[in-house]
């Protein structure tokens, strides 16, 4: 189980705050938290972005943090995963061809 409970990420103040096994929880000087995974990949350190601690609860950052956890050590790097993955994989809107305006 992790260091962090709702109460603490809802309270918490600007800084870095660790929950355990990579999973951080950062929060800037204006408010803004952010879920972020540090992991190794080929010796090499990387910092997977979750999302915003406003819409990514907790719970869900866990979970998504074991997956990119899994993902290290399946020898993958996760951050390039993500960027080689289509877009509507991720959630990400296309624009309907209808909306898309011919010159």
């Amino acid at each position: 189980m992790g260091n962090l409970t709702s109460i603490s990420v809802r309270n918490a103040k600007p800084g870095k705050h660790s929950d355990g096994r990579g999973l951080f929880l950062f929060v800037t000087d204006t408010g803004a938290k952010s879920w972020v995974v540090r992991v190794q990949v080929d010796g090499r350190r990387r910092e997977y972005g979750l999302g915003s601690a406003a819409l990514v609860t907790l719970a869900e950052a866990r979970d998504k943090a074991m997956e990119v956890r899994k993902q290290a050590k399946a020898g993958l790097d996760p951050v390039y995963e993500r960027e080689k993955a289509p877009r509507s994989s991720l959630g990400v809107r296309q624009p309907r061809a209808s909306a898309v305006v011919a010159p």
